[in-house]
């Protein structure tokens, strides 16, 4: 090809049928072929013999790895969309969301992003109730940038795809080793995702982080002791700040939390309330106490637990913990398990204090002006003492992160 090529041949030329090199290179998925091609001008919009232009034809190919991703981000960089971008994007759409195996999310992120990047308005919308729609699909699968181009085009990040869940719930769902989930979720967050939102089993986005931040655990990094001292584990909690303090619901979900459209599917699925479903016994339950101390001083509804009042600590086996195969033990855990215990035993659960009903009614009114999106900048652009803005946004017990102490 490249000798062809440097002798300056036709690259438009069509056969009897009306195909082009190009069209022949897209159709056997030759990306190398398909770039050269377009380097060496070959036009984009010559119709084959069924009727297709390059665009059109690559999104009818029975995909081969990751080789029509390659070619659609090779393809883009050629052609001006604006005129049937619509058109096109639903095409797209439909494409990639019947072809679930993506071998190369980068490649998918950076020709999504090409395909919309226009000023032209974009139906991206496109999904029924409990049907995923893109918001989801490239929150489920990690595409930082087409996120930030989908919401700028309207995308309804409040959708409600399969099994009830919206993408907040999705991008949750991504292990903590992937380095765009907190600026994913922030950007969902910023754009007026429903924290509170319940899947079909009556999952909201909060209990969906608790229970992957301890399945993460078992894959965090070991920081090694330096003489007698201790390892340590960090689990990280920006994501739970992020989510707490933007107005996430403080309490066990129940039935009656779920959304309307949701109720009838969740009925058929829900199993009763139990206290493994609690984020709060969770917590405690794999010994991050200090976490689990934030929440119950933020005021979390003990009342609504039905296992706090006779809950026994002591009774936790946590003395080890598996991280990457390799048992270690907790260190002076019994210690830690006597203070939480202590801490429990002294919560006052009677009358609450002016200051946190305020706190409460103040945070309730403002999640319902923002039909559940998040609180926290409202709360920031309150004319109120920053004291006060620390207190109402529940930053005035926050932690950065939970250190567990281990050793072999």
């Amino acid at each position: 090809m490249e000798l062809l090529l440097s002798k300056h041949s036709n690259v438009n030329l069509q056969d009897n049928e009306g195909v082009t090199p190009l069209i022949l290179a897209i159709r056997n998925q030759k990306t190398e072929g398909v770039k050269k091609l377009l380097s060496a001008r070959s036009d984009i919009s010559l119709l084959g013999n069924n009727g297709l232009d390059a665009f059109e034809l690559c999104l009818t190919i029975e995909p081969k790895r990751a080789e029509y991703l390659n070619i659609l981000d090779a393809l883009t960089d050629y052609q001006n969309l604006d005129k049937n971008i619509n058109v096109f994007f639903r095409k797209f759409w439909e494409y990639i969301k019947s072809n679930v195996s993506v071998a190369d999310n980068e490649t998918l992120d950076s020709v999504t992003c090409k395909i919309l990047t226009t000023e032209e308005d974009v139906n991206v919308n496109l999904a029924t109730n409990f049907d995923d729609s893109p918001v989801i699909y490239f929150c489920r699968h990690g595409c930082l940038q087409a996120l930030r181009t989908l919401l700028r085009h309207k995308a309804d990040v409040n959708h409600v795809g399969k099994l009830g869940m919206t993408a907040l719930h999705h991008i949750i769902n991504l292990t903590s080793q992937f380095e765009d989930r907190y600026a994913m979720t922030a950007l969902l967050v910023k754009y007026g995702s429903n924290l509170n939102a319940a899947s079909v089993t009556g999952e909201r986005p909060l209990d969906v982080l608790v229970q992957n931040m301890i399945k993460d655990m078992n894959d965090l990094e070991v920081e090694e002791p330096k003489e007698d001292q201790c390892g340590l584990l960090t689990v990280n909690l920006s994501l739970l700040n992020l989510l707490v303090c933007g107005g996430a619901d403080l309490c066990p979900v129940k039935p009656d939390t779920i959304e309307p459209k949701n109720r009838e599917l969740s009925f058929r699925t829900m199993q009763p309330q139990n206290t493994n479903r609690s984020v709060l016994f969770v917590l405690i339950s794999n010994g991050l106490f200090k976490t689990a101390e934030y929440l119950l001083r933020s005021g979390w509804d003990v009342k609504k637990e039905e296992w706090f009042d006779s809950f026994d600590v002591s009774k936790l086996d946590l003395k080890n913990i598996t991280v990457d195969y390799n048992i270690y033990k907790r260190y002076e855990i019994g210690t830690r398990k006597a203070e939480f215990q202590s801490y429990l035993e002294n919560i006052d659960t009677g009358p609450k204090s002016l200051a946190n009903v305020c706190r409460n009614i103040i945070r309730h009114q403002l999640l319902m002006v923002s039909n559940g999106s998040e609180i926290e900048t409202k709360i920031s652009a309150l004319p109120l003492p920053t004291k006060v803005k620390c207190f109402l946004s529940l930053k005035e017990f926050m932690n950065d992160d939970e250190i567990i102490q281990i050793k072999k």
